[in-house]
């Protein structure tokens, strides 16, 4: 018999990523009121797919925060977040999606990209 946490870990990530797609969906119909950049359709889907992880490092994040993720399996996360942070389009994502994810966790990838540089 599977064990409630492991159950509760993947009910939320199942649930993160409903969420997240249902945010990148909301934000392709949405104009924002500011110039928009065009985008090919070959870029749309990095873009959509970089959203779609950024919402899952953040719930990995917060699962971090909350202890239900111990030090050394969030070190683990962290050192992918940290890959993934390199691509460009991360960067844009992160600077675009401002107040529309966690705060604690924005902050931490501001550092990751501020030390980028």
């Amino acid at each position: 018999m599977a064990d409630i946490s492991e159950l509760i870990v993947w009910s939320t990530i199942v649930q993160t990523i409903v969420l997240s797609l249902t945010l990148v969906i909301f934000a392709l119909r949405l104009p924002l009121g500011r110039e928009q950049k065009s985008y090919s359709r070959e870029e749309m889907v990095i873009r959509n797919y970089v959203i779609m992880l950024y919402g899952f490092f953040e719930r990995v994040h917060f699962l971090y925060r909350r202890k239900w993720i111990d030090e050394d399996t969030w070190r683990q996360w962290a050192a992918f977040l940290e890959v993934v942070a390199a691509h460009p389009v991360f960067g844009e994502v992160h600077q675009s999606s401002r107040e529309m994810f966690d705060k604690p966790f924005q902050d931490y990838v501001s550092g990751i990209l501020s030390r980028k540089k």
